[in-house]
């Protein structure tokens, strides 16, 4: 089956919505142009500066991940809501495109902008001897309802990659098909984070800087340690969810899903003992 498709084509939005429905995934080159990803990084370079400068921890109950740049520099690994954060997306004209993706999801979906983690622009960089944010380990989306004791419900991620990522730079990794496992399999199949091993069933995602992915937040996936340091080990996304059902928007008031002060909490650990 056909997974990775050339450009964006409403006259193939049948096997997008194909590939999506039989594997839990979609790969759409050259969606954003230079020029787009140049714009997303400066919104963000913006965001990061007002952030650090605040000391913010985290944005609407959602924790900021912070680390350093090669130079020393302070950056922001994971950077939550950003769309709420910058008017780009909205007079860009992004958040009007991406609405075209559901065709392929549904149209009883939307962009959550200000639900789960909103949009989120991720920054994974390697250095020697520091625990910057390098790789994560296996785990399925749909996994952070079970940790607020709910039902895992269906959504779909939207990547917009800003960097190349060739398999040799690490990356995202899928076990494909398995949004269709049972809902025991999809919380228990592996330890959430915690594993990073290689599965032999892993299906390698390899994109280029302006590329557009869709998975199913149900598949089981993680983030592959990129084996060379430094700038090869660049590697920044944007990840959109497109959700459905009742409307459960973040506020100031909200408190931190229990899984991300987990993670926060183990990237001290490991910040401490490598100082």
């Amino acid at each position: 089956m056909q997974l990775i498709f050339d450009k964006w084509d409403s006259d193939l939005i049948p096997q997008y919505k194909d590939a999506v429905q039989k594997t839990g995934f979609l790969h759409i080159r050259n969606y954003i142009t230079p020029k787009e990803i140049e714009n997303i990084f400066e919104a963000q370079a913006n965001i990061e500066k007002k952030w650090i400068e605040e000391d913010k921890e985290e944005m609407f109950g959602v924790p900021i991940l912070y680390g350093k740049d090669l130079d020393g520099k302070t950056i922001i690994h994971r950077s939550p809501f950003m769309s709420l954060n910058t008017s780009y997306f909205e007079e860009s004209g992004l958040i009007s495109r991406m609405k075209k993706l559901l065709e392929v999801v549904g149209k009883e979906f939307r962009i959550g902008e200000n639900e789960n983690d909103g949009i989120v622009f991720n920054h994974y960089l390697k250095k020697e001897q520091e625990a910057s944010r390098r790789k994560l380990g296996w785990h399925t989306d749909s996994g952070r309802d079970f940790w607020s004791l709910e039902k895992p419900k269906l959504y779909y991620n939207i990547g917009i990659h800003l960097d190349d990522c060739p398999k040799n730079k690490g990356g995202l990794r899928l076990l494909l098909g398995s949004h269709l496992q049972s809902i025991s399999s999809m919380l228990f199949k592996k330890w959430h984070f915690i594993d990073h091993r290689q599965d032999k069933n892993e299906y390698c995602v390899e994109t280029r800087a302006g590329d557009m992915t869709i998975h199913d937040a149900r598949i089981w996936h993680r983030v592959a340690e990129c084996p060379a340091h430094g700038e090869a080990s660049r590697r920044r996304v944007l990840y959109i969810p497109f959700v459905r059902g009742e409307v459960k928007e973040k506020t100031e008031q909200s408190k931190p899903p229990i899984y991300l002060v987990i993670l926060k909490k183990i990237n001290k650990v490991k910040s401490s003992l490598l100082q």
